[in-house]
């Protein structure tokens, strides 16, 4: 995955909603990654270099977990939200995140065929 978007993905995990140091760790635990514990450092630093450390499958759980309705409570603007710019976010890399009811699931998209090259 393009740095840039790691990049993206970790300003994301940082500020949507706003998640303190202590806050990103239980972020990555709810993800199922509880190995990976804030250290005190710059927290959008921390966790690109935290997501530079993934496994294909350990991003997927942390995407997943960006898209869960559980993660904002249940809060459908919040949810729509966080959708819509995680779907930008993710555009190039040439797939987006869908809800099949609560369960967030992966679609690929071709980028010729969104912008009709």
């Amino acid at each position: 995955m393009d740095e840039s978007t790691l990049n993206k993905i970790a300003e994301f995990i940082c500020g949507y909603p706003y998640r303190s140091g202590h806050e990103l760790t239980k972020f990555f635990q709810r993800a199922g990654l509880p190995q990976f514990v804030h250290d005190g450092s710059t927290r959008r630093l921390w966790v690109l270099e935290t997501l530079k450390k993934c496994e294909k499958e350990q991003l997927a759980l942390v995407f997943k977990r960006l898209a869960s309705p559980f993660e904002y409570g249940g809060n459908q603007q919040q949810i729509r939200i966080a959708l819509k710019q995680l779907n930008t976010i993710f555009y190039f890399e040439e797939f987006k995140i869908v809800l099949d009811g609560n369960e967030p699931k992966f679609e690929k998209i071709t980028l010729e065929a969104v912008l009709k090259l």
